[in-house]
């Protein structure tokens, strides 16, 4: 559940950073369960959270003591803003920067099984990806690294 565990994680801060920074009423929303929902109903400030990928490096040996190794992981998420102005106090361009800033070095106290986190949050990347209904779409992307503990072991 630690994919989860961040997600949450990651819409929880928001909902509590951007208000403070000046950014009051962006509904702040995992990506929706269902694909045919997302953006309705259709709403100029939003910001959906959702993981995207993971990388996982190939461990340095193949057993120990016949459990799998660790391996380095690199969890990503992907944050989309629907926003209908760029340059206002409250649009595209600040609650990019909001976002930015709460997320840069964030990192979550979340325990679990399947690993430890070793890194605070850090963007990859960032581009408007579209602009429909009026609205801007900026899709940024941030990952966390840890260490993936398997609980498996191999039959020899």
């Amino acid at each position: 559940m630690l994919i989860l565990n961040l997600e949450t994680a990651i819409t929880d801060r928001l909902k509590v950073a951007l208000p403070n920074m000046d950014l009051p009423n962006i509904q702040v929303l995992p990506f929706p369960t269902d694909p045919a929902e997302l953006g309705l109903p259709v709403t100029a400030r939003q910001i959906y959270v959702g993981f995207k990928q993971e990388n996982l490096e190939a461990p340095d040996s193949i057993t120990k003591g016949g459990r799998i190794p660790h391996q380095k992981r690199k969890l990503q998420y992907e944050l989309v803003l629907r926003m209908q102005d760029l340059r206002s106090h409250q649009s595209a361009y600040p609650a990019m920067d909001a976002v930015r800033g709460a997320l840069t070095g964030f990192r979550p106290s979340i325990s679990s099984s399947e690993g430890v986190l070793t890194t605070g949050f850090y963007q990859l990347s960032g581009g408007f990806v579209d602009f429909g209904a009026g609205l801007w779409l900026y899709s940024m992307t941030f990952a966390i690294n840890g260490v993936f503990r398997s609980q498996g072991v191999l039959n020899v």
